[in-house]
């Protein structure tokens, strides 16, 4: 259990850096596109690469996929200069653990959050 949380919060930190390396590149963070996981149109390859340009920057090669049963969830802010990104921690005594209404993890409510610096999630 505390090793998939581990890996959770690992896989979201990873998932931010490479939303910020995207926002330092265009000005704006990934649209909500919904259908895709996170509601990111991650690509064929499942990978995320900047498509407007021939040859575009990879942000990410591999999109991390939640270790146990959950899913990741990602919201975007009015005019796309925040996010939050949300996980399903299993260790419900986990200090991190908070309380994220209306965000749906899978089966279950996501109860961790990482998000952008100019936001609180």
């Amino acid at each position: 259990m505390k090793a998939r949380d581990a890996q959770r919060k690992s896989d979201l930190e990873t998932l931010a850096k490479s939303l910020e390396m995207y926002y330092n590149d265009k000005g704006r963070y990934p649209t909500v596109t919904g259908g895709e996981i996170l509601g990111i149109d991650w690509g064929d390859d499942g990978g995320f690469t900047d498509t407007t340009v021939t040859g575009g920057a990879i942000y990410l090669s591999k999109m991390p996929q939640d270790p146990g049963e959950f899913s990741y969830y990602y919201t975007i802010g009015t005019n796309g200069v925040s996010f939050v990104l949300y996980a399903r921690l299993e260790n419900t005594k986990d200090r991190a653990v908070g309380t994220y209404t209306g965000t749906d993890c899978g089966e279950t409510e996501c109860n961790y959050a990482l998000s952008s610096t100019n936001v609180q999630p």
